[in-house]
């Protein structure tokens, strides 16, 4: 009696997955927050049922090959619209076309293990610099990634260099003079792994650039 209902519950499951449950709203944009450009994509679900995650599969420059950038969990079950965000900080390059789609995966046999569903809608973004961006020929940052010590090379006057995490806490605050030019070198081997923003004050001008601890 249990062994048939658990194949009614399967067969219930299967339709609901294949006709109910639905990733809608697929969208990309291009933004700029606080000086660093980034890709937003946005998307709505219906009816989840099982679902254990997103692969946000982006393919560069329409060359046919998806691949998988990352991960992102899904809410699992739900009648509800559930409503997703990713932002892609990059590296981008300028003037480059991104496309994207989301391959879901679920538990739809209750055996504990994930398998493919299905595909999203796939979206695009042309990708440009904006002035912000384009304005970093003065200064040279590496190694990026980085293992936690950085060197900032420089031309410009450097008033201040500040680093700040994924959630805007500063770790890092130079102790340099103002009217200052040349190499900087800084070490943020004790912090965490992850995304962080560098800061530079030049002429009371702000120029921001992503940096990535690995």
């Amino acid at each position: 009696m249990k062994t048939i209902f658990f194949i009614i519950v399967l067969l219930f499951c299967i339709i609901l997955q294949s006709s109910g449950q639905q990733i809608v709203n697929v969208n990309a944009s291009q933004l700029n927050i606080g000086g660093v450009d980034q890709i937003e994509l946005k998307w709505q679900t219906i009816n989840e049922y099982t679902w254990c995650y997103f692969v946000i599969e982006r393919e560069t420059n329409n060359n046919n090959i998806f691949t998988a950038y990352d991960t992102l969990i899904a809410l699992g079950n739900t009648t509800s619209i559930t409503n997703y965000l990713f932002t892609d900080f990059g590296p981008l390059q300028n003037g480059s076309s991104y496309c994207y789609r989301l391959a879901l995966w679920n538990d739809i046999d209750f055996d504990a293990v994930c398998e493919f569903a299905f595909y999203s809608d796939t979206v695009c973004v042309n990708f440009t610099l904006s002035i912000e961006e384009q304005t970093y020929p003065s200064f040279y940052l590496y190694p990026n990634p980085t293992n936690g010590k950085i060197t900032i090379s420089n031309s410009n006057i450097i008033t201040s260099i500040e680093i700040y995490n994924a959630i805007g806490e500063i770790i890092y605050k130079s102790a340099i003079y103002p009217n200052i030019s040349g190499q900087f070198l800084m070490d943020i081997s004790g912090n965490s792994n992850g995304m962080y923003f560098i800061v530079i004050n030049s002429d009371n001008n702000f120029y921001y650039q992503k940096l990535i601890k690995q």
